[in-house]
């Protein structure tokens, strides 16, 4: 048996279906409409009980439960939820944040010092546990950088000098290299 199975490539299990000769034909079936389901005049009347001005404003499971109470049975919740959904009448009640989309920023610069570019990176000290800020400021459209910084004390105290930094005249020559074209 084993060595007919690999022989035809296929497994134990499927030759001995094939030989007993129950293979199924898989036969489409129509769906059939179950026997209680609502009709299209019941429906319309459920429809017509949820949306009315009693019951605009309430939840299908507390219209359900009045109704109850009144004697009238008129569907189940879900099939009340159920036929809300096919008219497209249930959503979602929270208030949801609406994230606009997201465009990525473009920056156009006709001219130098009109779009900077800035990285700050932390640099290890003479002594252990003393880091130094080293920030470099460069225009796009420039031959160099603007500003290089190396700094013990806080970036807030360069505030002022950064935004001078974009107007005013070049950097010396010692920073070229830093940004040199390619």
């Amino acid at each position: 048996m084993r060595t007919l199975c690999s022989a035809l490539g296929m497994s134990r299990s499927t030759l001995l279906r094939r030989r007993k000769g129950s293979i199924v034909e898989s036969i489409p079936r129509r769906q059939q409409r179950p026997v209680n389901a609502l009709s299209e005049g019941e429906r319309s009347k459920i429809l017509e009980t949820l949306d009315g001005e009693r019951f605009a404003d309430l939840a299908p499971a507390q219209v359900h439960a009045q109704l109850l109470d009144e004697g009238v049975y008129l569907c189940s919740v879900s099939t009340m939820y159920r036929i809300l959904r096919v008219n497209g009448e249930v959503r979602e009640r929270r208030r949801l944040a609406r994230h606009p989309e997201y465009h990525k920023p473009e920056l156009l610069a006709t001219g130098p010092r009109q779009v900077l570019s800035w990285d700050i990176t932390k640099i290890r000290g003479p002594q252990k546990g003393v880091w130094f800020s080293l920030l470099v400021m460069i225009a796009t459209l420039s031959a160099g950088c603007l500003c290089v910084v190396p700094t013990p004390t806080s970036l807030n105290t360069l505030l002022p000098e950064l935004s001078s930094a974009r107007t005013s005249r070049p950097v010396k020559p010692s920073c070229m290299p830093i940004a040199a074209r390619k």
